[in-house]
Protein backbone atom coordinates (compact mmCIF):
# COMPACT_ATOMS: atom_id res chain seq x y z
CA UNK A 1 0.00 0.00 0.00
CA UNK A 2 1.41 3.36 -0.85
CA UNK A 3 1.66 6.21 1.68
CA UNK A 4 -1.15 8.21 -0.24
CA UNK A 5 -3.67 5.02 -0.33
CA UNK A 6 -2.80 4.25 3.68
CA UNK A 7 -3.35 8.07 4.02
CA UNK A 8 -6.41 8.18 2.72
CA UNK A 9 -7.48 4.90 4.02
CA UNK A 10 -6.81 6.48 7.77
CA UNK A 11 -8.98 9.52 6.79
CA UNK A 12 -11.62 7.60 5.77
CA UNK A 13 -11.43 5.45 9.09
CA UNK A 14 -11.00 8.45 11.09
CA UNK A 15 -14.28 9.71 9.83
CA UNK A 16 -15.97 6.73 10.13
CA UNK A 17 -14.85 6.45 14.17
CA UNK A 18 -16.25 9.96 14.33
CA UNK A 19 -19.14 9.50 12.94
CA UNK A 20 -19.91 6.32 15.16
CA UNK A 21 -18.90 8.68 18.08
CA UNK A 22 -21.40 11.23 17.49
CA UNK A 23 -24.07 8.36 16.83
CA UNK A 24 -23.43 7.26 20.05
CA UNK A 25 -23.77 10.36 21.86
CA UNK A 26 -27.28 11.20 20.05
CA UNK A 27 -28.39 7.51 21.20
CA UNK A 28 -27.27 8.01 24.87
CA UNK A 29 -29.21 11.46 25.22
CA UNK A 30 -32.51 9.82 23.40
CA UNK A 31 -32.25 7.09 26.06
CA UNK A 32 -31.99 9.88 28.74
CA UNK A 33 -35.05 11.93 27.42
CA UNK A 34 -37.26 8.92 27.55
CA UNK A 35 -36.04 7.76 30.92
CA UNK A 36 -36.60 11.44 31.66
CA UNK A 37 -40.09 11.17 29.71
CA UNK A 38 -40.86 8.42 31.73
CA UNK A 39 -40.06 9.74 34.86
CA UNK A 40 -42.03 12.44 34.40
CA UNK A 41 -44.79 10.44 33.43
CA UNK A 42 -45.15 8.11 36.25
CA UNK A 43 -44.61 11.61 38.52
CA UNK A 44 -47.72 12.89 36.91
CA UNK A 45 -49.76 9.73 37.31
CA UNK A 46 -49.19 9.95 40.83
CA UNK A 47 -50.07 12.94 41.37
CA UNK A 48 -53.34 12.18 39.33
CA UNK A 49 -54.04 8.91 41.42
CA UNK A 50 -53.43 11.45 44.94
CA UNK A 51 -55.88 14.29 43.34
CA UNK A 52 -58.43 12.11 41.98
CA UNK A 53 -58.18 10.14 45.43
CA UNK A 54 -58.65 14.06 47.53
CA UNK A 55 -61.81 14.73 45.27
CA UNK A 56 -63.55 11.51 45.85
CA UNK A 57 -62.88 11.50 49.54
CA UNK A 58 -63.75 15.65 49.48
CA UNK A 59 -67.19 14.45 47.30
CA UNK A 60 -68.48 11.70 49.78
CA UNK A 61 -67.83 14.29 52.85
CA UNK A 62 -69.93 17.46 50.97
CA UNK A 63 -72.81 14.84 50.20
CA UNK A 64 -72.81 13.70 53.98
CA UNK A 65 -73.27 17.64 54.24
Amino acid sequence: MSERDRKVAEATFDKKQKREAEINEVLKQEEARREATMKNMQRLRTLRIERDAKNQTEGKVKKRA
